[in-house]
């Protein structure tokens, strides 16, 4: 029970990890074919009408044979910016569900900014007149805004930038 604890202390919050977590010579992943595949899935995720494990997984494998690739290429990149882990005690797909949409799509938003250089962001929310009453998709989009620029900065400092 003791090995547990550490393999999945991710649920709770993102560990840091270096990007070399992405290169795996079996998956046949580096740092940029991550970014690649990231980026690719961050769209393919978001537009998921529900949250489950046969839409997620429809929608990962659809995409790697869109892209024809083969599914490590995709599931490697997106289980490492899910967990930040080199062993995990289940898949991408596995991971997304029980992380649920925000938290998942936030993650790997994160590993799209760790790997890559984010230039530009843009962020559109629902406007405030039609977003429910807890002001849920304000609150997202403050969230989103919030982990990019922390991300940002914390890989320039890593960098040795100012």
């Amino acid at each position: 029970l003791l090995d547990i604890a550490p393999q999945v202390d991710f649920f709770d919050a993102l560990p840091e990890y270096g990007n070399e977590l992405y290169c795996h010579k079996k998956m046949k992943t580096d740092e940029a074919n991550s970014l690649e595949a990231l980026n690719a899935v961050l769209p393919a995720l978001e537009a998921l009408p529900e949250w489950t494990y046969d839409a997620i997984h429809d929608a990962l494998v659809g995409l790697a044979e869109r892209l024809e690739l083969k599914n490590g290429r995709i599931m490697w990149p997106v289980r490492t910016a899910l967990s930040g882990k080199p062993v995990t005690p289940g898949g991408a797909v596995e991971l997304c569900q029980l992380l649920g949409r925000e938290e998942s799509l936030a993650r790997i938003r994160k590993g799209i900014a760790q790997l890559g250089e984010v230039i530009c962001v843009d962020l559109v929310e629902v406007s405030p007149p039609y977003d429910d009453a807890a002001g849920t998709t304000c609150y997202l989009a403050a969230r989103i805004l919030a982990d990019f620029l922390g991300f940002i900065t914390k890989e320039r400092e890593r960098r040795g930038e100012r």
